[in-house]
């Protein structure tokens, strides 16, 4: 007897180190297929994931419930592992082992049931094999503890422990690499592109970088990026989960066929045109994968290499081509609003503090022009020494780079960052999200080092120092919302508030989800010129959502947020009560200089 179970455990031996063996040069061929990038990696992200800190357990999200079932697994597997090995086991403990097990067989078989009756997943069996090895370690363990002594029984459970390993080890082994690599710099940076030696974006998944080959092998398609997607919960086709997932499936099919397989042909134009690129998907992924890079890359081989994009964005991008605007006004228009605010301009004899960055918006959307006014007011009567360009200033590039025009964005950075640098520019402010996120983030690759501050940050600045003085109150119930690119990519989320607390008057709430984890107006990603569809519009949602709280005045700090939500709540407001407003026009309007009113 004890012959046959020494072969039979010899046998499960080779065959699980064969697996183990076979998925591990599996997954070391798939990472030789991307392209070449360098990332830093450190042990810290590793051990603060394995205690459970950073992004592992969140309790609105389906997928902490995997998540628990496998570590609680884990533990439960080691804990009995030890009581295995002890001669004689004492009653109580015994008796506390046995209900263990109880609990971790009917845990584990409610949530096997529960995937089965909500279909599971593609991809998701091998993540489930684990989880299947639980029920039969339980089951075993009561045996053994109800009717002690059976050698059969006791290795049995060894058995069942080596599967439930065997199951976890290749998406555990990716998991921890992939957190070890993970994106430790700004949120709202994209990988560093080069024109010159990188490929054209990503038509097959050897063109895209290792990383993302790593993403879509870590993922444990849990399904938390798709519940933060909003285009995924408006109704469109996309959702990241599925796009990390097929990027998963093309790796196995090269690997397979050993010949570059097409992500074009698993992933449809109309996903990648749905992403407004707010980043809730990389923001709320608890393995730290980079969605938007890979929705980015995938863009890029389309317009790149393709030329095709959708035809509403076509006048936006030439325009940024010829006139370095989004709208085409060119560089007299922009002159004229400098000359009609008679606004210093910045020369290399004249160096005021500060520049004053418009941004394009005011060309596409008029309504900003008093945002912009209402911010010069307020400059001046804290006496803040401030330029600006006029003429020489242009679009910040943002607009090209999240449609995947590459070579128009880069050309619109080193025209921006040679002017700031020829005359000498230290500071900038800027009113838009957008242009902040791009000065701060991107510029600096491109020669661009400048201190970069938005205008709420400022007039919270001047509010602290005294030099502003809010006397006129505003008298109404307000909410706030927070642009992606402020708030969840940049987090200046506090500032807003302590403007809008501090003037006399208002009676603020907040948002369900709010501050980082805010939902988007469905302007970002080139959105801003694009039809969606199908389902609804993603600023419908949030204006439903809005409407809900009965504020009638809606804060904002963003150009694509106050047009996107304004022309919503014109839409589903028959009443017309419900308004949106800059936060920097709320300011200027209880300091006593706004200049409408």
């Amino acid at each position: 007897m004890l012959k046959n179970i020494f072969i039979i455990d010899v046998f499960v031996a080779i065959a699980a180190t064969a697996f183990i063996t076979l998925k591990a040069a599996e997954f070391r061929r798939a990472l030789q297929l991307g392209r070449e990038e360098q990332l830093p990696g450190t042990i810290r992200s590793v051990i603060r994931c394995l205690v459970g800190r950073g992004r592992t357990f969140n309790k609105n999200d389906g997928g902490l419930w995997y998540m628990v079932v496998l570590a609680g697994g884990g533990a439960y597997l080691m804990a009995e592992l030890a009581l295995s090995f002890v001669p004689s086991t004492p009653p109580l403990l015994a008796t506390g082992s046995l209900c263990v097990s109880i609990v971790v067989l009917a845990g584990s078989m409610w949530f096997i049931v529960s995937a089965l009756i909500k279909k599971v997943r593609e991809g998701y069996w091998m993540d489930m094999l684990p989880i299947v090895a639980l029920p039969l370690l339980a089951l075993n363990r009561i045996y053994h503890d109800t009717s002690p002594g059976g050698i059969y029984e006791q290795h049995l459970f060894y058995y069942f422990a080596i599967l439930f390993a065997a199951g976890a080890f290749p998406h555990g082994l990716a998991s921890m690499v992939n957190i070890y690599y993970k994106n430790r710099g700004p949120l709202g940076k994209a990988r560093p592109f080069n024109l010159a030696t990188d490929p054209l974006g990503a038509t097959t998944v050897e063109e895209l970088s290792w990383k993302s080959i790593l993403d879509g092998q870590a993922c444990a398609n849990c399904g938390r990026c798709q519940n933060h997607c909003p285009a995924s919960m408006s109704g469109k086709r996309l959702s990241p989960r599925k796009i990390v997932q097929k990027v998963l499936q093309q790796t196995r099919a090269t690997l397979k066929e050993s010949s570059p397989q097409s992500l074009h042909d698993v992933i449809s134009q109309e996903e990648i045109w749905a992403c407004s690129m707010c980043m809730a998907c990389v923001k709320n992924c608890p393995l730290y994968i980079g969605h938007v890079n890979i929705i980015l890359d995938l863009r890029r081989s389309t317009v790149l290499k393709q030329a095709q994009f959708p035809a509403e964005t076509h006048t936006m991008l030439r325009n940024l081509e010829l006139y370095g605007d989004a709208q085409g006004v060119g560089a007299a228009n922009r002159h004229q609003f400098v000359l009609d605010l008679a606004l210093p301009q910045i020369t290399k004899t004249s160096q005021p503090e500060y520049l004053l960055w418009f941004g394009c918006s005011p060309e596409y959307i008029p309504d900003y022009k008093k945002t912009i006014r209402n911010m010069v007011h307020i400059l001046n009567a804290a006496k803040v020494s401030f330029g600006v360009l006029g003429k020489d200033e242009f679009c910040c590039g943002d607009p090209a780079r999240r449609q995947g025009e590459e070579e128009i964005f880069q050309n619109i950075v080193r025209k921006n960052t040679d002017k700031l640098n020829e005359l000498g520019i230290k500071k900038i402010i800027t009113m838009c999200p957008h242009c902040f996120n791009t000065m701060k983030r991107v510029y600096p690759e491109f020669n661009g080092n400048f201190q970069v501050l938005h205008a709420t940050e400022v007039v919270e600045q001047l509010l602290d120092e005294g030099r502003l003085e809010f006397k006129y109150p505003i008298d109404k119930k307000i909410t706030m919302h927070d642009p992606c690119y402020l708030g969840r990519v940049n987090n200046l989320t506090d500032g807003v508030r302590n403007i809008i607390s501090a003037i006399p008057g208002i009676e603020f709430k907040e948002l369900p989800r709010n501050k980082t984890n805010s939902y988007c107006c469905g302007g970002g990603g080139a959105q801003m010129w694009l039809h969606e569809s199908p389902g609804d519009r993603i600023s419908t949602l949030r204006v439903k959502e809005i409407m809900e709280t009965g504020c009638k005045l809606t804060a904002t700090a963003c150009p694509y947020c106050l047009a996107m939500l304004g022309s919503e709540m014109q839409s589903c407001d028959e009443s017309g009560e419900f308004k949106t407003m800059d936060v920097i026009d709320m300011a200027a309007y209880s300091i006593g200089c706004d200049c409408e009113g």
